[in-house]
């Protein structure tokens, strides 16, 4: 069991750890707080022995938390957010008035489902604000984050940070598109016939999670005839062709509402796959931030039945 003396620590610790901990870096985490590296250094070894822990070990150019810090962080993290909201006054956001532009991750696929409906719920309540999108890929989205690129991420990230805040918006399942006269595609297919078309695949987690959650646990394999890197030119592969591809359902059905392509139902149990937004610690307690963040669960509770 670990044990603590509590007379050596304040409330000013707790968020001195948090800052070393999401900066990576003393210098980085002085800044942050507006004290000097000595002051921190000096708060940082009272933590050490407050917790009778090295807590934050050098590697490299920064410095990595060790386990202890590791199992310390979400409830520290838990105790400064419940002070932030509920005790500290907050300056409030005003969209009716406010000209801020919004910086928002996302793939393809997500601009697909979700600016549509949040640019029309802008252009309602506060049609002075704008967003700027940022197409990405998972893999490239936290250090976006970190760097302050976007300040909100909608999709799905491999292994996230600790440190980064994470909200579960919904969770989509799959289906097959191709060509509307596709001449094997007028009914549903089966496991053996799906297999055996020529498939599109979109390197993408969606169909990462598609092959080790699907096909692999089974031991299927699809007859790939060629991999591409978003959603968005599927249409124009698929027409006229008798290739499929397996995608997320609702990029299926805006497909198919607008290009002369069909759906029919995956035959092979896939478990849904979750779609989150992420966003930095910075950015937790930003009204306007809190407030888009509201905005766009809203809009992804309603899933599948966007405006």
């Amino acid at each position: 069991m670990h044990t603590l003396h509590r007379k050596s620590l304040d409330l000013n610790l707790l968020v001195l750890f948090h800052a070393v901990f999401v900066e990576r870096s003393v210098t980085g985490a002085a800044q942050r707080l507006g004290m000097s590296q000595s002051a921190l250094s000096h708060g940082l070894a009272r933590l050490r022995k407050a917790f009778r822990d090295e807590l934050f070990v050098r590697s490299g150019l920064s410095i990595t938390p060790t386990l202890r810090a590791q199992e310390l962080f979400d409830p520290v993290r838990a105790v400064l957010d419940k002070i932030h909201a509920d005790v500290l006054p907050s300056v409030g956001f005003d969209p009716t008035r406010s000209a801020r532009e919004f910086r928002i991750g996302a793939s393809d696929a997500g601009e697909v489902i979700v600016l549509p409906a949040l640019m029309r719920k802008l252009a309602d309540l506060a049609s002075g604000c704008s967003v700027k999108a940022v197409r990405l890929a998972d893999v490239e989205t936290a250090a976006a984050l970190e760097e302050g690129v976007i300040e909100l991420a909608v999709g799905s990230l491999p292994q996230p940070p600790q440190h980064l805040y994470e909200q579960l918006l919904y969770h989509h399942d799959y289906t097959v598109i191709g060509w509307r006269k596709h001449p094997r595609l007028r009914k549903e297919l089966s496991p053996e016939a799906y297999l055996a078309e020529g498939h599109i695949v979109v390197s993408s987690g969606t169909d990462r999670h598609l092959a080790s959650t699907g096909l692999a646990p089974q031991g299927l394999k699809r007859r790939v005839i060629a991999t591409v890197g978003g959603f968005l030119g599927l249409p124009w592969l698929l027409e006229g062709s008798q290739w499929i591809a397996t995608v997320p359902s609702h990029i299926g059905r805006a497909f198919v509402q607008r290009f002369p392509l069909k759906c029919v139902g995956l035959p092979i149990q896939v478990p849904p796959y979750p779609i989150t937004s992420h966003w930095h610690p910075r950015s937790q307690h930003d009204p306007g931030h809190r407030w888009m963040r509201q905005i766009v669960l809203d809009l992804m509770r309603r899933y599948p039945d966007l405006p």
